[in-house]
């Protein structure tokens, strides 16, 4: 009776750190303070919009490899030039977008807004960035929901980025 009451107290103990070191492990998870992502709004002031930049002046100092699209705030979306014929790229059919396009194209790289202009059809480009946006639902109306493709190449890299989302339109976007 004895070895089954040490292997009992032995379970127990190992029980009760596990759950300590899961207490702590998860302590930090409430501390999440991307753009997008559930907070109190009476503690937290509104995001102010991205720097609009050049290029070259958001590629500065920073390694090209390093960088992906970011998602675009309400506050950056506020703060677009005028693209006609707007059309948001999403990774998610519930996420922010990350690419606003039309007659032109913004991206987010760096935390920093990038205007590209329309060098094609779905071909955005300047300063050595080049997105290409395509809709891999071929029978879809223009401003449908469709599936898409997001190609990012960057300067200097041998690859480039590829996603899969949702493209929404002018008709069909809901900007909150």
């Amino acid at each position: 009776m004895r070895e089954f009451d040490r292997r009992s107290d032995r379970t127990r103990g190992m029980y009760a750190a596990l759950v300590v070191a899961l207490a702590i492990a998860t302590a930090g998870c409430t501390e999440n303070v991307a753009p997008g992502n559930d907070r109190e709004s009476e503690l937290d002031p509104p995001a102010a919009p991205a720097a609009h930049v050049s290029a070259e002046i958001a590629l500065e100092g920073v390694d090209p490899s390093l960088l992906q699209p970011q998602i675009l705030t309400y506050a950056d979306l506020g703060n677009l030039p005028d693209i006609g014929g707007r059309c948001l790229f999403r990774f998610t059919e519930v996420g922010f977008p990350a690419l606003a396009y039309g007659t032109s194209a913004v991206v987010k790289l760096n935390g920093r807004l990038i205007s590209l202009l329309r060098a094609g059809e779905g071909r955005y480009e300047d300063g050595g960035i080049m997105v290409t946006i395509r809709s891999l639902d071929s029978d879809a109306a223009p401003a449908e929901r469709t599936s898409s493709e997001l190609v990012l190449r960057l300067p200097g890299q041998a690859h480039e980025l590829g996603f899969h989302g949702v493209s929404t339109c002018e008709a069909t976007v809901a900007d909150g």
